[in-house]
Formats: structure tokens, C-alpha cells, sequence
């Protein structure tokens, strides 16, 4: 959900825009019983730029220059480089991060990935195993792309996998949503929406226990 993928000076994705409000009203809702928010996003420092395959290199160019560390015309910065205006979340979710970060409920994770758990040590896996969090629920942009790959790796892994359909949007052809939806609801684990989650949060009865889940926006 950052810039480089959702701002309108960057990028035509109005599904992904679609997608901010749904998580401005379940973010918020999650907070309330307890669940930790981790915003996994692009962070790349000099050193990752010289570890990054060629093919990840590849889809993050055009027509064979530009990608990863190349400015951005327009004061947008370094392309998904770490602490560049392009690398910031869009609009109010920046705000609802750090909102969330001095409250202590966010925190915000690099990667250098598509997923966020492609290795055995990456920030986002050594967090999890260290809070003892189990269950996931995962929302953003790309669906077929970033959310997907850090979904398939903890499903692999052994988490509880829950996407969220209406903050989960992709820029690609007819398909490629509906398959990540399919397959989450069928074989990787569940499928709710942001309206479940507000419902759930507001009704006491249910005792919800938020202690070991997080919800991870891509």
C-alpha cells in the first residue's frame, strides 16, 4: 500500500485505491482487541541492491532501465528504497501508521522480496516466532504478487492464513484476484471482509483472544 503502487501520480490503480478505506475502518478495529498491525513494505538499502536476482530485477524495470534505486522524477525519490517519499504508505494510511506506531500497536517491516518470508530469517518471520503469533490476516496490493507470495510462504510455514477481500486488490487481467481469493478461501486457509472484522471486534460475547494475530498489509 505504498506510494509507488497506489498514488495517482504513479501508478492508475483504482481497485487499490478502493482498498483504503476498508482498511482505515478494520485497522482500527483490530487494534481494539488486541491484534498487532505489521505493514510489510519494499525497504531496499545499497547493500540488498546487489543481492536481488535478475528476474526480480527484470519486473521492477521498464523497457530495460529504471528499477530498484533509480530516482523518481518529480521528488518522489529513490525507487522503493528505504525512507523515500515513494516508499511511504498512501495518504491516510501513513497517517494511520503513525498513529499506530507511537500508540505501540504498528510496526513497520522492510523487505526485499516479493514475500515477506522468502528466507529463514527475514525480519518478518524472526518477528512472528518471537511474539509467538499464529494467525495472519493479510490485505494490500499486489494480490497475485507481494500478498500472495508472503501468504503461500506462512501457509507453508504452518500459520493461519486469513485474507481480507475488500482491502486485497491487484493491478492484473481478470483473474488473477479471483484465483488469490479461490485458493485462500479453498486451500491456504480463509477469506473474510473489513465489515466481519469491524462486527467482530464491537461484539463482546465472541471473547476474541487477539494475542498471538497480526494483521500484515502488503
Amino acid at each position: 500500500m505504498q506510494n509507488y503502487f497506489l498514488h495517482p501520480d504513479l501508478r492508475n490503480h483504482p481497485t487499490g485505491l478502493a482498498c483504503v478505506d476498508p482498511l482505515m475502518k478494520a485497522v482500527p478495529a483490530l487494534r481494539s482487541v488486541g491484534a498487532e498491525i505489521l505493514w510489510v513494505n519494499w525497504g531496499l538499502t545499497d547493500h540488498e541492491l546487489t543481492t536481488i536476482p535478475p528476474s526480480l530485477v527484470r519486473g521492477f524495470s521498464k523497457n530495460g532501465s529504471g528499477g530498484f534505486g533509480s530516482e523518481i522524477p518529480g521528488g518522489w525519490g529513490r525507487l522503493l528504497m528505504r525512507d523515500q517519499r515513494n516508499s511511504a504508505l498512501y495518504g491516510p494510511l501513513q497517517t494511520l501508521y503513525e498513529e499506530g506506531k507511537e500508540n505501540g500497536t504498528d510496526l513497520w517491516i522492510h523487505k526485499n522480496r516479493m514475500s515477506g518470508l522468502w528466507g529463514p530469517q527475514t525480519a518478518l518471520d524472526l518477528y512472528l516466532q518471537e511474539k509467538g503469533i499464529t494467525s495472519l490476516l493479510f490485505a494490500g496490493v499486489n494480490a497475485d504478487q507481494c500478498v500472495l507470495g508472503t501468504l503461500v510462504d506462512s501457509y507453508f510455514r504452518g500459520y493461519d492464513c486469513i485474507v481480507v477481500r475488500d482491502a486485497t486488490a491487484t493491478t492484473s487481467p481478470p483473474g488473477g484476484l479471483e484465483n488469490v481469493l479461490y485458493n485462500a478461501a479453498n486451500s491456504y486457509g480463509f477469506v473474510t471482509d473489513s465489515s466481519k472484522i469491524v462486527a467482530a471486534s464491537s461484539d463482546k460475547s465472541l471473547g476474541l483472544d487477539s494475542s498471538r494475530s497480526t494483521c500484515q498489509i502488503s
